[in-house]
């Protein structure tokens, strides 16, 4: 894609937390590198827009909500969950493989890659709008 982000595209597209104090903003990533956790990563605009931009014009129109998911895999490095890949077109997979090294099953990450039941399970293609209308 080539649409050039603003950091209120951010705040559309991505649920933040704003800390007033330290001036900074955090994207919340419950359940994306451990299951049933909640956690998030810190998001400063003057540091990361471009890194943001890059992880959304890596994806298509159909998988751009998960531009925040990449962009904090990249930040952290490490791969999500397994069955958070359930929930992102197999042909962007390796995007997300590519921000850390292959994860252990087991406690957090109770799934491999594409085996919880999700829109894409078992790689079934579903329209971009009935995943949009699952993640409301």
């Amino acid at each position: 894609m080539n649409t050039k982000l603003t950091f209120q595209d951010l705040v559309d597209y991505d649920v933040v937390d704003y800390d007033a104090e330290m001036d900074e903003y955090e994207i919340i990533t419950n359940d994306l590198f451990s299951w049933g956790c909640a956690d998030g990563v810190v998001f400063r605009p003057n540091e990361d827009m471009e890194a943001y931009q890059k992880a959304f014009d890596d994806l298509d129109q159909s998988n751009m909500f998960m531009a925040g998911e990449l962009f904090c895999a990249r930040k952290v490095g490490s791969r999500p969950q397994g069955a958070f890949y359930s929930y992102v077109k197999p042909e962007y997979w390796q995007l997300f493989h590519d921000c850390g090294p292959e994860r252990e099953q087991g406690f957090g990450n109770p799934h491999k890659p594409g085996e919880y039941p999700g829109p894409y399970y078992i790689k079934k293609e579903v329209p971009w709008w009935k995943v949009w209308e699952w993640l409301k």
